[in-house]
């Protein structure tokens, strides 16, 4: 038993010690593009690589809290719940296309959540929400390193391929009989 838990110790030590190595790794890369260099990396991120279709994509599901506050009340009444549900619904679909400044509108959602929730004693979604803010800047780190640093290159398998061979299976078991 002792021996398991010194195995986890030293296997969390040495995550902390890769996250910090990847935090430096990153501020020194910031400070070798520079101000400039950084800001447009980060401009990159959230605007470059887009296609039409998901722009109108952003544009048509970013403006839904804006209409739906507009057609029920006729005017904006609760402009924090608004921009609260505005960068949810962005940092979702930043999610899905694999931009790591959806951790920016994950973490500005998070936050007025969190108030929003604490002001309405809401302690369930309060205990959730403050778990998702802490873990907003430990996933941009993740994220930033894993992008950056390992370059490890991930093999994705054709659904086409897994399919065929599951149906070859399939048949073959059916026709042994077994």
């Amino acid at each position: 038993m002792n021996t398991y838990i010194q195995k986890r110790l030293a296997k969390m030590q040495m995550t902390l010690d890769e996250m910090s190595g990847g935090y430096r790794r990153i501020v020194t890369g910031m400070k070798k593009l520079g101000f400039g260099g950084s800001l447009k990396a980060i401009w990159d991120d959230l605007f470059a690589n887009r296609s039409l279709g998901a722009w109108i994509y952003l544009l048509v599901l970013g403006s839904f809290p804006l209409w739906l506050e507009l057609f029920y009340e006729g005017r904006i009444v609760d402009w924090t719940g608004m921009i609260c549900s505005l960068t949810g619904i962005i940092c979702v679909i930043f999610v899905s296309e694999g931009r790591a400044s959806n951790y920016l509108f994950g973490l500005i959602n998070s936050i007025i959540y969190l108030v929003l929730a604490l002001q309405k004693g809401f302690y369930g979604e309060v205990l959730t929400t403050l778990y998702f803010t802490i873990m907003q800047p430990i996933g941009l780190l993740v994220w930033i390193y894993q992008a950056q640093f390992k370059k490890e290159k991930q093999e994705f398998v054709e659904l086409e391929n897994i399919l065929t061979d599951s149906y070859q299976i399939q048949v073959k078991y059916l026709r042994s009989g077994t």
